[in-house]
């Protein structure tokens, strides 16, 4: 078959996943794939301004006298440029419902102001098309009612997904009790919304009207931003009122599936919204999300307990994200151990200051979880937990312990260097990867200089790593006395399946971590100042600098720092003590020499040499980063 000669469902299929560009170019190579490749052009289109609508629309009114009519190939139009409520309401709706009446996604910017010569025309009939409407407004001054806009939103009746998203003015729309209620009974069939508003003031005045509201029976996700919140209700009687004013409504959220809650600050109307009144009233909820960051920091104005809260919906709860939080406060112990078990929760993403996450807890409670993100605080083992068990032992545990974890992201954490070791024996589905600015905490080897992450068992398709440094515990630490350096260690190609290969890593001791490999990289953390202000840098080493630092590493461990001493006329025992303590404090001089050096100093010197900053890193030791394997590696600079 001739490529000109292509079914057109192929064609269609095809054209469906090209760049604009490419379909332009196909629908003018040959006579046969311009229909498909044209229709393509049209199905999702986005033009500059109010006025090329109006062309547009006139131009798809002509078009119906022709044998095409490009007005029914039409499922998607933005108009990008903003303009005033009054310019959208030009084009009538009734015009869009009967030239386009396959439009389904109708995206409109909008300058929002108080204008009386408004008059929104609804369509001759109802648009059984249109299902998703996107609004992006501006208001140029104080907030504005919502009047204007809801008339328009509701001439589109059929619309189920709704998103109010505001521009960059900062200034927000303002939604009372009566803007939600009139919506709903005009648009009906609404299953989504996502708003960037305002609650109105009145808000908290009106809740006596909750038992007369039409419920949206409809109504699966709910995405509510909002900057400004006045209702702050600590009166425990107020409270249980209001959970019995929704009592007595009992179908308002019984189909709620998706809450996502945005605010600046942390409200106690916020926690009494997610946790008292959906948990009273039995919320299905699925998909949690709530952030109350401040300038993207954490907040610091009312901790939370999580755990506590979350009961409610440990049945039914899948995805959990919760950002800007203080965990409890700072006179209690911040550990988060769940009590509860969540056997569906699959996606969580904590982000909080003063947070200890128990991280065997979490696996043992949360046993569906595949992707972890953790931003902030410390993940922590249970310390009664030991690898070092027999075999049988270790047998058993793998058939009641092993865990799916696929993707674990840390962030601005600590962690236990035990950690990574219980992490890689209990989650050996893990495949992805992100360790960025985590600050590990170990024994430190006094031999070797190396505090050792193992992770034998994990095999990574991914290793994203940024800003990696070590400390021994319980130590102070400061800028000059963290490791920097870590030595990423692959040990295998592949998983391994066979008994012998069991025995050879039972074998590997931290005491000689990379004597017996070649299959490493190294990455070099440190700090660049500017304008008295610290950067972080990470710094991916070349194969030559990484083959200084091995072997820099493996002559110290064999012992040739030594031989070399004993190569000098070295003989009698007290000489070769005396000459050792004579090349530690020349070593030590030489670091303290050049402690004051800039950090952005080359790490080998013009004649292949090692650099001074590259020799006091060196002394430091290093981290080591053992994995099975990692197939891909970037770093974060």
């Amino acid at each position: 078959m001739k490529v000109a000669e292509l079914p057109f469902e192929i064609l269609t299929q095809i054209a469906d996943n090209l760049s604009k560009d490419d379909k332009r170019s196909c629908a003018l190579t040959c006579k046969g794939w311009r229909y498909p490749f044209k229709r393509a052009l049209w199905r999702d289109l986005r033009v500059p301004s109010i006025d090329t609508a109006k062309i547009l629309i006139k131009y798809i009114k002509n078009s119906q006298k022709l044998s095409t009519s490009y007005g029914l190939w039409i499922h998607s139009l933005h108009i990008c440029h903003y303009c005033n409520i009054t310019e959208i309401s030009d084009i009538q709706l009734s015009d869009l419902s009967r030239y386009l009446p396959n439009l389904k996604t109708l995206g409109l910017c909008i300058l929002l102001y108080k204008d009386p010569r408004l008059q929104i025309t609804r369509a001759d009939k109802t648009w059984m098309s249109l299902k998703s409407l996107e609004i992006y407004y501006k208001i140029n001054s104080r907030p504005q009612p919502a009047e204007y806009l809801l008339e328009f939103i509701n001439a589109c009746s059929m619309v189920q997904n709704l998103e109010i998203l505001d521009g960059v003015l900062n200034h927000c729309m303002e939604f009372s009790m009566d803007d939600f209620d009139n919506m709903h009974q005009h648009v009906q069939d609404l299953t989504s919304i996502k708003a960037r508003i305002y609650l109105g003031p009145d808000f908290s005045t009106t809740l006596d009207r909750i038992p007369d509201i039409i419920p949206a029976f409809s109504m699966t996700s709910l995405d509510i931003n909002s900057k400004k919140n006045t209702y702050n209700s600590n009166d425990s009687d107020e409270r249980q009122t209001t959970i019995s004013l929704f009592q007595s409504n009992p179908n308002a959220f019984r189909h709620l599936e998706t809450l996502e809650l945005t605010a600046d600050y942390y409200f106690v109307s916020l926690d009494f919204i997610v946790w008292e009144l959906f948990g009273a009233l039995g919320v299905p909820l699925k998909h949690l999300r709530l952030n109350v960051t401040q300038e993207d920091k954490i907040g610091h104005t009312h901790p939370i307990n999580i755990e506590k809260n979350l009961q409610s919906f440990s049945e039914t709860l899948e995805s959990f994200s919760i950002t800007g939080f203080l965990y409890k406060d700072h006179y209690h112990n911040p550990t988060l151990e769940l009590s509860s078990y969540y056997p569906n929760l699959t996606n969580l993403f904590i982000s909080s200051a003063n947070l200890s996450l128990n991280f065997d807890n979490l696996l043992d409670k949360c046993v569906a979880l595949k992707q972890l993100k953790v931003f902030g605080g410390e993940l922590l083992i249970d310390p009664n937990t030991t690898i070092k068990e027999p075999i049988y032992q270790q047998q058993r545990q793998q058939q009641q312990q092993q865990h799916g974890l696929y993707i674990l992201s840390l962030q601005k954490c600590s962690a236990d260097a035990k950690l990574f070791n219980r992490l890689s024996f209990r989650c050996r589905s893990l495949r992805y990867t992100t360790l960025n600015t985590v600050l590990v905490m170990g024994s430190i080897c006094r031999n070797t200089g190396c505090l050792l992450l193992d992770m034998a068992h994990t095999f990574l398709k991914t290793l994203i790593i940024g800003h990696l440094r070590y400390s021994a515990l319980n130590q102070r630490i400061y800028k000059d006395n963290s490791i920097n350096l870590t030595l990423l260690n692959r040990l295998n190609d592949a998983p391994p399946s066979d008994k012998k290969n069991k025995r050879e890593r039972n074998k590997m001791d931290s005491k000689y971590p990379i004597i017996a490999s070649r299959n490493i990289e190294s990455i070099y953390t440190y700090a660049y100042y500017w304008q008295a202000k610290e950067y972080l840098i990470t710094k991916r080493f070349s194969e030559k600098e990484t083959d200084i630092v091995f072997k820099y590493y493996q002559n110290f461990l064999s012992g040739k720092n030594i031989q070399t001493i004993q190569n000098n006329n070295l003989s009698d025992k007290s000489t070769l003590r005396k000459k050792k303590t004579i090349f530690g404090m020349v070593f030590k001089n030489i670091i303290s020499i050049f402690q004051k050096r800039p950090s952005s100093y080359p790490l080998v010197s013009h004649n292949g040499g090692l650099s001074s900053h590259l020799v006091r890193e060196l002394y430091r030791g290093y981290g080591e980063l053992r994995f099975g394997n990692v197939e891909s590696l970037t770093v974060i600079h």
